[in-house]
């Protein structure tokens, strides 16, 4: 699940968060979080139906994967003055209550994390002491997997809407040269040495970006290439090592 996808219904374009100005007549108040933990979930249907119900505008400002620590900065709420001021706690409480925390990540809203992991043990192997390149690369492979199934898709929309078309939350929407970050490069940074490693990488790219439906997809993979290749010609010693880097990416 891609959070924000099961909120409400989405603007067709995936738009990130931005900060709206409040609407005449309208105030807003802060939620501030009263536990510690990583968020796991948002109560995607309790959360629409308590804006719907009090006519209110929620924006969330953490999402599954994030750290929260007591006190911090969770949402706004925009609404009418008198239903603000007369349940104001119990509105704050009840968003607060839609976080559903934990001690770890875990993956059923936060996809991002099956992603890290694998770029975690990349480059744990890729580390002096373990030098392991053959698994880096194998880690490499279960990320394009990950990310071929991913670049196709329909990213949600960061505005989400319900069934009579009214604004109710925004959030923050994932997008997908994101994932590319998160997981691809860790694993370049550390490799810039290992050409086995840096042609895996390559070859990801590749495969990803045949599987891509726009240009604006491939853009961070052809990033990525111009970038890996740059490294192998700075920290790549033997021409036969830089040569099959550059047929990679070719």
């Amino acid at each position: 699940v891609l959070c924000p996808e099961a909120l409400g219904r989405g603007t067709p374009a995936t738009e990130p968060v931005a900060e709206y100005p409040t609407a005449p007549g309208r105030r807003r108040i802060e939620v501030e979080a009263r536990f510690d933990g990583y968020v796991r979930a948002v109560e995607n249907e309790a959360l629409l139906e308590l804006a719907r119900d009090r006519d209110l505008c929620v924006r969330l400002h953490r999402s599954p994967g994030s750290l929260v620590v007591r006190g911090c900065h969770l949402a706004d709420v925009e609404g009418d003055p008198a239903v603000l001021a007369s349940e104001r706690d119990e509105i704050a409480e009840c968003i607060d209550s839609f976080f559903v925390l934990g001690e770890q990540r875990t993956p059923v809203q936060d996809v991002s994390l099956l992603f890290e992991e694998l770029a975690e043990i990349a480059v744990r192997a890729l580390s002096p002491g373990i030098n392991d390149p053959q698994t880096a690369a194998e880690c490499v492979g279960g990320i394009t997997r990950g990310l071929v199934r991913l670049v196709d898709r329909a990213f949600p929309s960061s505005r989400r809407f319900d069934e009579n078309g009214v604004l109710r939350v925004t959030a923050p929407a994932p997008r997908f040269e994101d994932y590319v970050s998160a997981s691809l490069d860790p694993i370049r940074r550390h490799a810039r040495g290992e050409p086995s490693v840096l042609a895996a990488l390559l070859g990801a790219a590749g495969e990803i970006a045949r599987a891509a439906p726009s240009e604006a997809r491939r853009a961070p993979l052809r990033a990525l290439a111009e970038e890996i290749l740059a490294a192998a010609d700075k920290e790549i010693g033997s021409a036969r090592d830089r040569a099959h880097v550059k047929e990679a990416y070719g």
